[in-house]
């Protein structure tokens, strides 16, 4: 199938993008763009979507076509038919969230975190702190309910944004004020991170399914059941936290932290000088600081090991960070800057993706035998299909260590120096 959309999905998907929840309008946006032509690298920046995303929302729409929205979204923007009235949309089957105690209002979403080159840093973290804890927020409801895994994927990324923004902005809070706040966003981290974490090793499996013959559809069956049902363990785990009296207590106090200007800042000595103290001062050093970590990979990246690699998207994770939290006060180059790190990144993702799945399998693999050897012969169940779904994800791994020097060479070019370089010099 190709990106041809039929008449009435076009209808429902314009509808989507121009009147759906932003995650739902940024899919509808490019599927809408890849009808019409464009590659996926043109449609990423038109929606606000990373090309990896874009060409993982074609191939699920090639497969499932409109499924890949939600069934109460899509109750929701399907057009009546002729001549009868348009009825309420369809509630969800369970319980609505804005009725339990556990929810509370949702704050209005900023456009941007409105980081000022005159802020001191402390009130500038508490603003890119508030940014992506409303988008947090913003995205609970659709974890908690649990039918689109998208909707807790940008949970965790904005979790793990406010924990990015720890680390440049805590050493301009008191620590004790900060600390727990720390704490409790790592421990948020993990509970989501256990379900989405099987959430993509699932979906990467089904997708080698896709691609298999009708006879080799149920290959992977005895893996898939077990990871369901690791999934469903984690779930549980993490919806008890999101339920917890701690979780609520923490929302609580951290909103309340970030409501307050000057809570927790620390204060200047009197008899300190001159201290850098506003982002005009500190980002560009904070910046280089940054980058300094990634190049000092460059003698090594030729005979890097899987987790130096594994080290190094972790940096290049810190350094496009910290490019967005002042991407408001930087050039117009950042966000080349930050595009180039995002490709490197991505490909760092999908090697270290199939490192994870590839011990995964070979624990399932070793559990399995352990288990079949006290099984009676004829009860025994071969799982060949596992054993071809790891030598894939091996094969994955060595082409994409193959393809790592070609793509470090691209963001460790001086072109994209010279473009960090301008846009920090607009501070």
């Amino acid at each position: 199938m190709d990106e041809k959309v039929w008449p009435e999905e076009g209808v429902i998907l314009r509808r989507l993008a121009a009147e759906a929840k932003p995650i739902y309008a940024r899919r509808a946006k490019v599927l809408l763009l890849l009808a019409e032509g464009h590659d996926a690298v043109r449609a990423a920046t038109q929606a606000g979507l990373s090309p990896q995303r874009v060409r993982y929302w074609r191939r699920e729409f090639r497969a499932r076509r409109l499924a890949v929205f939600p069934p109460r979204v899509l109750c929701s923007f399907m057009p009546a038919p002729a001549g009868v009235p348009s009825a309420e949309p369809l509630q969800p089957e369970s319980p609505s969230l804005e009725t339990t105690p556990a929810a509370a209002p949702l704050p209005s979403l900023p456009a941007r975190p409105g980081v000022l080159p005159d802020d001191a840093m402390s009130e500038a973290g508490r603003k890119v702190l508030a940014f992506h804890w409303a988008h947090m927020l913003s995205h609970e409801q659709g974890t908690r309910l649990g039918e689109d895994i998208e909707e807790l994927h940008d949970m965790r990324v904005a979790t793990r944004r406010m924990r990015a923004a720890f680390r440049v902005f805590a050493p301009y809070f008191r620590r004790k004020i900060v600390a727990p706040f720390v704490k409790e966003l790592r421990r948020l981290g993990r509970a989501l991170g256990a379900v989405r974490d099987l959430d993509v090793f699932v979906e990467k499996a089904e997708r080698y399914l896709r691609e298999l013959p009708e006879s080799e559809q149920g290959s992977l069956d005895p893996l898939l059941a077990t990871w369901r049902a690791q999934r469903a363990a984690a779930r549980d785990d993490m919806t008890a936290y999101l339920d917890s009296e701690a979780y609520r207590a923490f929302a609580a106090s951290f909103a309340a932290f970030l409501s307050t200007p000057s809570e927790g800042a620390k204060p200047l000595s009197a008899d300190a000088g001159p201290t850098p103290r506003l982002v005009r001062e500190v980002a560009p050093v904070i910046i280089y600081q940054r980058l300094g970590e990634l190049r000092s990979f460059e003698t090594s990246v030729a005979v890097a090991s899987v987790t130096q690699l594994h080290a190094l998207r972790i940096c290049c994770k810190h350094l496009r960070y910290t490019l967005e939290f002042f991407a408001e006060v930087l050039g117009p180059e950042a966000k080349g800057v930050i595009k180039q790190i995002v490709a490197l990144q991505d490909h760092l993702g999908a090697l270290q993706d199939a490192v994870v799945a590839s011990d995964l399998l070979r624990v399932f693999l070793n559990g399995w035998a352990e288990r079949q050897k006290t099984e009676p012969t004829v009860q025994r169940v071969a799982i060949h299909g596992v054993t071809n779904y790891l030598a894939a994800k091996q094969a994955e791994m060595y082409q994409l260590l193959e393809a790592f020097p070609a793509a470090w060479a691209r963001l460790n070019d001086p072109a994209v120096r010279r473009d960090l370089a301008a846009a920090v010099a607009s501070l």
